[in-house]
């Protein structure tokens, strides 16, 4: 009963509102007893289908992300662009990374679209949110992606994530307190593709809050030898994109016009090798 309470809020309510009551440090109370159940936050399984897309899966998150991937879609504008730049339905044989997965939506959206035919590469360094990652990709029957439970860097090594009540980063946050830090394993895709024998990479999707750069730096080997298209959230950070032109890329937003590497810069950036297997 409180899940479907909760999630009719969020699907008739209007996000400014729901923004304001999310933010507001008075109703934090009554936030923690309507989203989380024995510490755990309150979860809902929904269908995702696309008949345009051929996608079927159903997909757990937390209730307000469920009513959104249901309703509205997660990163519609990502996906939306990914398809159009890797010719689907035409190619269906991608090997995807997908940096900072969170619960799987674009995961399970690729595997059943892009990488059909190949093999999708899920990080997700959250104990319960990888939990449900790995849920969402077993219950659906996706062999062609795997996830691991690990944070992308530029070393291996032990690290650390902040877990804040609505999010966790790698970073601290300021003005916020984190409610636990919890210690993590940390790779890179350079060591990842290097154990893992693996022969091409076509698509790297970060989204990390912040720790891009040190992504690319692990990752650079990959990049120049396969020259995949990287999409990465900017944060309004140019180093990444400082990283991805020295190794010859060129910007563009997800209408595919280009861009400089200068503020404001757009939500989400795409980045194309001209000389990769896709490009603009």
């Amino acid at each position: 009963m409180r899940t479907q309470l909760v999630a009719f809020l969020y699907r008739w309510l209007p996000d400014g509102l729901i923004q304001h009551l999310g933010q507001s440090r008075l109703l934090q109370p009554l936030r923690n007893s309507l989203l989380r159940s024995q510490s755990l936050e309150l979860t809902q399984t929904v269908p995702i289908q696309s008949e345009v897309n051929h996608v079927d899966f159903y997909f757990e998150a937390p209730v307000k992300v469920a009513v959104q991937a249901q309703h509205k879609g997660i990163e519609k504008h990502i996906t939306d662009a990914i398809l159009k730049l890797l010719a689907f339905p035409d190619f269906k044989q991608a090997t995807v990374v997908d940096a900072g997965a969170s619960n799987g939506f674009l995961s399970c959206y690729f595997a059943q679209t892009i990488s059909s035919q190949g093999k999708v590469f899920a990080f997700e360094p959250h104990p319960e949110v990888f939990k449900r990652l790995q849920k969402n990709l077993t219950r659906n029957n996706l062999q062609q992606a795997t996830c691991f439970q690990l944070a992308l860097g530029d070393s291996v090594t032990s690290s650390h994530l902040n877990l804040y009540y609505e999010t966790a980063n790698r970073l601290t946050l300021a003005g916020k307190k984190a409610m636990q830090t919890i210690s993590i394993d940390e790779t890179t895709l350079d060591h990842f593709f290097a154990s893992k024998q693996l022969h091409a990479c076509h698509l790297i999707k970060i989204d990390v809050d912040g720790y891009e750069t040190a992504i690319l730096k692990g990752a650079e080997k990959t990049i120049a030898q396969f020259k995949p298209v990287v999409v990465y959230e900017s944060n309004q950070q140019t180093l990444p994109g400082e990283l991805l032109i020295k190794n010859g890329y060129r910007l563009f937003d997800l209408t595919m016009k280009k861009i400089d590497n200068t503020l404001p810069l757009p939500h989400d950036v795409l980045a194309v090798h001209p000389a990769g297997a896709f490009t603009i």
